[in-house]
């Protein structure tokens, strides 16, 4: 398919919920679940504050964050929020 996701993968710091690496540019994703808000954006931060692009610098492609935020009431998307980490 021309991707690979990998899941729960470890840092110095913490675990990646999500690395999905397509050939030109790489997604980390944080996913949250609360019940009654949107938490996207603090997701989004933990990947900034924690350095989460670190491990994929050196892949020398773009690399974006990407927080999710899940209702889990309805178990559907919430809100997503996008940056680009490193070009």
């Amino acid at each position: 398919m021309g991707f690979e996701i990998v899941t729960e993968e470890s840092t110095n710091i913490e675990r990646i919920d999500a690395d999905i690496n397509f050939n030109i540019e790489i997604f980390i994703v944080k996913f949250k679940f609360p019940d009654d808000f949107d938490d996207s954006q603090h997701a989004l931060d933990q990947i900034l504050t924690k350095d989460y692009a670190v491990i994929d610098r050196i892949d020398n492609v773009d690399i974006y964050g990407l927080g999710v935020s899940f209702n889990s009431k309805i178990r559907n998307i919430r809100n997503y929020k996008l940056c680009l980490l490193y070009i």
